[in-house]
């Protein structure tokens, strides 16, 4: 080989170099776009897992509310028994002479009930200072 035949494969001439650069540039814009696509997907990918994960946790807030309703509504029969109970025992008492039972009875239930409330409130007055300290 003639030195000048290896100057210009080591350089080529300027035709070669541009229809070089142009590939280059061809490749590049291929890479270009199929990172374009590549990140779509990824999106559209995103956002069904966020789609699904909204519907998720709808299903589940539904849920929550269907057992806080079935829970509330036992403590409102159970409460509401209780009070029919203790009304029927007060009459039943009352009306067996035992008015006595019924006044200690009602004394410690209202000790109990604002022995409840006291420990209650200072339960919460100790959680909003646990909560604001944090």
């Amino acid at each position: 080989m003639s030195s000048q035949q290896q100057t210009r494969e080591v350089h080529p001439s300027g035709d070669d170099a541009i229809e070089q650069f142009l590939d280059l540039q061809k490749q590049e814009l291929e890479i270009k776009q199929q990172e374009i696509s590549f990140a779509h997907k990824e999106l559209e990918s995103n956002t069904i897992i966020s789609k699904l994960g909204i519907e998720t946790s709808e299903r589940d807030r539904e849920k929550q509310r269907q057992h806080n309703q079935k829970v509330w509504q036992k403590a409102f029969w159970i409460v509401f028994w209780a009070v029919v109970a203790l009304f029927v025992f007060g009459i039943t008492a009352l009306f067996t002479g035992h008015a006595e039972l019924l006044k200690e009875l009602g004394t410690g239930a209202i000790i109990s009930a604002t022995s409840f409330a006291a420990g209650y409130g200072f339960r919460q007055q100790r959680e909003q200072k646990d909560s604001s300290n944090s």
